[in-house]
């Protein structure tokens, strides 16, 4: 049967046990390269899993979720028949923090001071293949690259990095400017993206672990793809100074640049038809969003450091080929990883924070959580159907989801018997996890130009 929560994933009532909240559960080119050998012996032939995230995927941004979204309908016709079908509240809010968190079913705040390659976490890639599975990782973030240890764990991984090496850095870096001003994007569109997952595909191994990155949902999106070069000119100049300067943004602007958003969120949609028509019916298919995106809701644009539900909640599916009986929401992004190797009976010594979806001797969960990071502190935000805590070091967020589902009336000042709750939530996972919440980690180190271009054309630094 088809489980989704009762709230459209947006939690359950906090009240009863805060430990649930917190508890550990155990359970080519442009770096396209082997990166290690298959590794043991399998035990799940033919038990194939694809997970396609996307990046800055709102959860009003697909069909199922909202009658007003733009036309996704590969994603509906594959929610449609899907065991989940709902929203998930995402572990951060960022790229950087969000994803590996994803992967590897760990907190977000592991990843604010180190980022993939400095930890010894293993993530699924790794945990399958050590399974025997053929393993690839396919994408164009610059976050994401082997540059900060994501190919790490992956047989084969693409990321859009050092797409030529010349006899020196310097012509390189030059060659990659002039690249890069040519370009339409400032990443792999969707289209290359999906025609070099379906290249890994055509020669992969069974069982394989294919994980599909789409990045054109994120910002700047094509406004007027049909003008060719001026449009790219146009859009990047309108997102950079909505971006930096929101303020400066008219409601006519604003609607320009969620068009260009829907846009991009429908083409994507159209490439992950094309990559999931080319899987087998018994392929095990998880599509959800790394974070989502802000549209002026709280005086801001693209995905700024804040834990409201237009950066926190996204869609979730997932599609499993055999009859299973999930449990229902509210649904955390960290819990993909441990559902997964449930399914494919997977046994793994990695102990995971999330819940396995399909354990339906689990207790009932009671809440979730997400965190972000600035200079100062850490944020962490509490959230069940009826109301949600934002905690950042002593101040305090509060609001009435169910009379204030937009998060503009903050309640903080007439605290009550459901802030107190989820205080003691709160407190309770603050004593249960080893983290300083003093402040995120100052910057990218020591990166190289390309690198460092990548991840400014994307907004990443200034």
């Amino acid at each position: 049967r088809k489980a989704t929560d009762n709230n459209a994933g947006d939690g359950t009532n906090c009240g009863r046990d805060a430990e649930r909240c917190t508890r550990r559960p155990a359970c080519a080119e442009g770096n396209s390269r082997p990166t290690g050998s298959r590794r043991g012996a399998s035990m799940n032939d033919g038990r194939n899993v694809v997970l396609v995230t996307v990046d800055s995927l709102r959860r009003d941004s697909v069909g199922f979720l909202s009658e007003s979204a733009p036309q996704t309908p590969v994603i509906d016709d594959r929610a449609d028949g899907a065991a989940i079908a709902s929203t998930t509240t995402t572990p951060s809010t960022h790229t950087r923090a969000s994803v590996p968190a994803i992967l590897s079913s760990q907190y977000a705040h592991n990843f604010f001071n180190h980022f993939f390659g400095d930890t010894e976490i293993p993530h699924l890639g790794s945990i399958l293949g050590e399974h025997g599975y053929e393993t690839a990782g396919i994408h164009s973030n610059p976050l994401l690259s082997s540059f900060f240890g994501y190919d790490e764990g992956f047989d084969t991984f693409y990321d859009s990095m050092n797409e030529v090496t010349l006899p020196s850095e310097r012509l390189t870096t030059v060659y990659s400017k002039i690249k890069r001003l040519l370009r339409r994007h400032p990443y792999e569109p969707a289209d290359e993206i999906t025609d070099r997952a379906l290249e890994w595909l055509d020669t992969a191994s069974e069982p394989y672990f294919l994980w599909v990155h789409y990045m054109d949902p994120h910002g700047p999106y094509r406004l007027n793809p049909e003008r060719g070069y001026l449009d790219k000119l146009a859009s990047e100049r309108l997102w950079y100074r909505a971006v930096r300067s929101p303020e400066t943004v008219t409601d006519d602007e604003t609607d320009r640049l969620l068009g260009g958003y829907r846009n991009e969120v429908k083409f994507t949609d159209g490439e992950i038809g094309r990559l999931l028509s080319a899987v087998e019916n018994d392929t095990a298919v998880v599509l959800t969003g790394d974070h989502g995106e802000e549209f002026g809701e709280h005086g801001g644009y693209t995905h700024h450091k804040k834990l409201y539900d237009e950066i926190v909640q996204v869609p979730f599916v997932l599609d499993l080929p055999t009859e299973t009986e999930p449990v229902d929401g509210p649904y955390s992004s960290l819990d993909i990883v441990p559902t997964l190797c449930s399914y494919l009976d997977i046994e793994t010594d990695a102990e995971f924070v999330g819940d396995d979806l399909l354990d339906e001797t689990r207790a009932d969960r009671e809440c979730v959580l997400t965190e972000t990071n600035t200079d100062e502190a850490v944020t962490v935000g509490v959230r069940s159907p009826t109301h949600k805590l934002i905690a950042k070091g002593d101040e305090r967020e509060f609001y009435d989801l169910q009379a204030d589902p937009d998060e503009q009336s903050d309640l903080s000042g007439r605290e009550g018997e459901a802030f107190d709750r989820f205080e003691s939530i709160l407190a309770q996972f603050r004593a249960s996890t080893e983290i300083g919440y003093s402040g995120a980690r100052d910057g990218y180190g020591d990166i190289d130009p390309h690198t460092e271009d990548r991840l400014r054309d994307l907004g990443y630094v200034d």
